[in-house]
């Protein structure tokens, strides 16, 4: 279930539109900070909220696995940030800059 909902919310969120286009893959910690948020409103008028959760490591894995099937090949490195919203800025930087 909790995959599944992390699904919805990289498919739906316009967070997860950094991952897609950086081609970079949070690490289970700072995925897991950002699930547990609870809300995702990257710079939109549209807000997406959920129950907040986390994922284990095994649903980390196949949370990962079903990104890269539907983003393209995705690399997981934590950007030396400890948490999730410096790696979403380092993330978007590192795309500006690629």
């Amino acid at each position: 279930m909790s995959v599944a909902k992390a699904v919805t919310i990289a498919t739906k969120g316009l967070t997860f539109d950094i991952v897609r286009q950086s081609g970079l893959f949070p690490p289970i910690h700072l995925l897991n900070s950002f699930l547990r948020c609870g809300v995702d409103d990257a710079g939109s008028e549209i807000i997406l909220q959920w129950e907040p959760f986390t994922l284990n490591a095994s649903e980390y894995d196949e949370f990962y696995e079903t990104c890269k099937t539907l983003m393209g090949n995705l690399a997981v490195d934590g950007l030396g940030c400890d948490a999730y919203a410096g790696w979403f800025s380092a993330a978007t930087v590192l795309h500006k800059n690629g």
